[in-house]
């Protein structure tokens, strides 16, 4: 009977340690400004974000927020949404169920390249945001050809 010896790693353990934790806050509902950019007591946003050649495109959830209680800013390749739900509560109102919530809400996101700020385009429609932010020049991917003898 063999056995193998099996190094033991306590950074790459503590590195796991950190991702599992990382990714139980990144699921929670509410995250603390000191790790994740969101104010305690804030909502999160949820949001896709992709890319094309040209762009990364962000389409974000803001049920019940209108458009001029949205604020969109980016700096340092950093992209900050904000937004604020109010819901109308009747007085004379005993709820059986309540689940919807007036506050703020708020996502920050960190871009994995320069984006050109003159050119974001944002709409709002249905409760869904979508942000449009054109890539720098420098960031699209470029086709080399190989040049033959």
């Amino acid at each position: 009977m063999t056995t193998a010896l099996t190094r033991f790693e306590p950074f790459a353990e503590a590195l796991r340690l950190s991702d599992a934790v990382e990714q139980l806050l990144n699921e929670s509902w509410v995250m603390p400004r000191s790790l994740f950019g969101g104010w305690v007591g804030t909502s999160r946003i949820p949001l896709d974000l992709y890319e094309t050649d040209e762009a990364y495109m962000v389409t974000a959830l803001m049920p019940g927020v209108p458009s001029d209680k949205v604020d969109i800013q980016i700096e340092q390749n950093m992209l900050t949404i904000r937004g604020e739900t109010t819901v109308e509560q009747p007085k004379d109102a005993h709820y059986l169920i309540q689940e919807r919530t007036s506050g703020k809400i708020e996502r920050c996101i960190r871009l994995p390249a320069s984006v050109d700020a003159d050119k974001i385009s944002a709409s709002l429609k249905d409760g869904v945001l979508t942000i449009r932010l054109p890539k720098v020049e420098q960031a699209r991917p470029h086709r080399i050809t190989i040049q033959t003898a």
